[in-house]
């Protein structure tokens, strides 16, 4: 809000009643020792007023600081005007008093003896201070995550800056539109510094905005070429994240030129033909698991992923309604998940974050791909307060015909026929050898043509068919995803 009404708003300040006063002298000092001459109560108050860092002060009130300074000795008084004198005067550190003022001076005394002077040494190392202020006060992380979203708050540059840079998003945080539990939502995502963290919102809470406050944060430091990739579960949400990000009043009225839904091979073609990579990539999980497929490759193929996120450059990563993902911890999908999570962690990706309507019944399984639920909104207590529509969930019974049924007996028949004839009737280590004797060019070629393989690698996608084909040279028994193989031959 700051940005869009500097002379009526001031600057995000968290100091006691003394920095307060020791403030204003700093402010008054400045003002005096920049003048050549002396200067009177109106006019000292109109340029302590002009440095916009507290909000207007009354001459009244000027005037009972001039006179504590004057019985300091930092300021001498002739006649009705005021000059600084040559005593020393040193201004107080606001990174400190203000950290004091948050904490208490009691927790500060035990912070300050582990290094957190300021609030700068709080936002350098948050995680120490997360598990600090746990044992100090016996608060949860997320009450450290959100005190860390108030301190980023006021030492770093505002995430509204992402409206004069190369995007042109418009400032959906300082606006009215998000409610107090969706700001309280954004401050625990920023105050763990965006790193795997989950939380869980009811349908029709807003998480969409919640994700549209965390990419313009984001967009502040997001350079020409890097990239933001939200993951959803079908076309349906894709087309609900576009909406909301270009075109309505409520979202971040990105241009739709920065914005691309689709494949991670159509993405590839879009920057081939524009030269430009697309500021947000909106893709559906099947879409990005397509990719990282093992049909036809001998296994899950990670290769093609981690090109794909090189080539696109992805800073960041946004997994809308997570809980799809972990619902089948053995599915592409959640390979997929966990790839993106252990670029997290080595620093490959800047931030991550997700969201979902029923994450606390899979608390154990986001962990174990690197996911950390955090914080859960009652849905309760938003349909009280008016903020969601009251809902029912309704159960229906569900079981496959008489037909169905059959029609997946015979398919699971035919696979283990399959693999019965390739390791049992034909023998896998004589077709591996018979693999093995093919020219690689020859192979390479009708893995790309018969196959499809590593279709979003790109330039370098010959290279990842011919090493994902060096491993189907040797092993044990065939599997079904290895079956291309006996298509190549």
């Amino acid at each position: 809000m700051r940005e869009v009404a500097p002379d009526s708003v001031p600057h995000s300040l968290a100091l006691g009643r003394s920095g307060r006063v020791r403030l204003t002298h700093d402010l008054v000092v400045r003002v005096l020792a920049d003048s050549d001459r002396p200067l009177d109560v109106r006019t000292v108050t109109e340029r302590v007023n002009g440095l916009s860092q507290v909000a207007p002060l009354k001459p009244e009130r000027i005037r009972e600081h001039l006179k504590e300074l004057v019985d300091t000795g930092h300021v001498e008084r002739k006649g009705n005007a005021y000059h600084r004198s040559k005593r020393p005067y040193f201004e107080v550190s606001q990174d400190h008093a203000a950290l004091e003022a948050l904490v208490g001076p009691r927790i500060y005394e035990k912070l300050e003896e582990h290094g957190f002077r300021g609030l700068g040494d709080l936002a350098a190392r948050r995680g120490k201070f997360r598990d600090l202020l746990s044992e100090l006060t016996g608060f949860g992380d997320a009450t450290a995550a959100l005190l860390l979203a108030a301190v980023l708050v006021m030492i770093e540059r505002g995430p509204g800056a992402a409206g004069r840079g190369p995007w042109g998003a418009a400032d959906l945080i300082g606006s009215p539109y998000p409610r107090p539990y969706q700001h309280e939502a954004f401050a625990i995502f920023r105050g763990y510094g965006y790193q795997g963290q989950v939380i869980e919102a009811p349908t029709g809470s807003g998480k969409t905005l919640i994700g549209m406050m965390c990419i313009q944060d984001w967009l502040t430091t997001l350079s020409p070429g890097q990239s933001i990739l939200v993951l959803v579960p079908t076309v349906n949400y894709q087309q609900q994240w576009v909406g909301e990000l270009c075109y309505k009043e409520t979202g971040l009225k990105l241009p739709p030129h920065l914005v691309f839904t689709g494949t991670p091979a159509q993405v590839e073609a879009v920057r081939a033909r524009t030269g430009v990579m697309p500021a947000v990539l909106v893709m559906s999980y099947p879409a990005l698991a397509q990719t990282g497929s093992g049909v036809g490759k001998g296994g899950f193929d990670r290769d093609s992923i981690e090109i794909f996120l090189m080539g696109a450059n992805v800073r960041y990563v946004i997994f809308d309604e997570v809980h799809k993902v972990v619902d089948d911890m053995r599915s592409v999908s959640a390979e997929v998940t966990r790839v993106l999570t252990e670029w997290l962690q080595d620093g490959s990706l800047t931030g991550a974050i997700g969201f979902s309507g029923t994450a606390a019944a899979y608390r154990n399984r986001f962990s174990q791909l690197g996911l950390d639920l955090v914080h859960v909104m009652p849905a309760a207590e938003l349909i009280a307060y008016g903020f969601v529509a009251p809902f029912a969930e309704l159960g229906v019974p569900f079981a496959y015909s008489e037909r169905e049924q059959r029609v997946r007996r015979l398919v699971d028949e035919y696979k283990e026929l399959l693999k019965s004839f390739l390791n049992d009737a034909v023998g896998a280590p004589r077709l591996r050898a018979w693999f093995a004797e093919l020219p690689m060019g020859d192979r390479v070629t009708m893995a790309r043509g018969l196959l499809r393989m590593a279709a979003a690698a790109g330039a370098d996608r010959d290279a990842a068919i011919a090493k994902r084909l060096e491993g189907w040279e040797s092993g044990g028994a065939l599997t079904l995803p290895e079956v291309g193989m006996v298509t190549i031959l």
